[in-house]
């Protein structure tokens, strides 16, 4: 498997409260990125953003 390192990055997901986007944002934070998260849903990409965070790394969320 490959394995990608993002240490000291910035990924943005664009629809990341739930599904493929949440999937995509928590993979990234493993891999060491911060996560900005941009969605409608304001409390599933709360709780995407607190995942993120425990994970150690850092993360906000704008609702669009």
């Amino acid at each position: 498997m490959l394995s990608l390192q993002f240490n000291n990055k910035v990924t943005i997901v664009t629809g990341g409260a739930r599904g493929i986007g949440r999937s995509i944002a928590l993979k990234f934070a493993e891999a060491g990125s911060d996560i900005v998260i941009f969605d409608i849903l304001k409390q599933e990409a709360e709780d995407t953003t607190s995942h993120v965070i425990s994970l150690g790394k850092r993360s906000t969320f704008y609702q669009l």
